[in-house]
């Protein structure tokens, strides 16, 4: 069973993106999250943060402003009919970084694990085409 960690804005509503598909609607919720490790835990000053494709064989994790202010734990009430046995409210405020140090937390994650690569236009694997 997983724990499931919800990440908020605990002032703000920030904008949901879309353009014409959302109208202007907005949420507190930042992330959501499963962590099925046996003790999860979410540390007050744990900075989130993103993660964009640079390669098909390297991610890249950038920081965001928003970094847990406070955390709060509830246990399941009826685990039998859910999927987790646990939420957790991580509590989120805007801290902008500096650039020096937005640039030191940024980290590219090589990618280790093979996965099929398509063939053609269509999306066919070849059965020898392991990336």
């Amino acid at each position: 069973m997983a724990t499931l960690i919800i990440y908020m804005a605990r002032e703000d509503y920030i904008p949901l993106p879309g353009g014409i598909v959302t109208q202007g609607r907005e949420t507190k919720i930042l992330r959501e999250s499963y962590d099925y490790t046996p003790k999860p835990t979410v540390e007050v000053g744990e900075r989130l943060m993103c993660t964009a494709v640079v390669s098909p064989t390297v991610r890249r994790n950038i920081p965001t402003d928003w970094v847990v202010t406070d955390v709060v734990d509830y246990a399941s009430l009826d685990p039998s009919g859910v999927d987790y046995k646990g939420i957790k409210l991580a509590f989120c405020e805007k801290q902008p970084l500096p650039l020096d140090e937005f640039i030191k937390l940024v980290e590219d994650i090589e990618i280790t694990q093979r996965y099929p690569v398509a063939d053609n236009k269509d999306g066919d694997l070849a059965k020898d085409n392991w990336f």
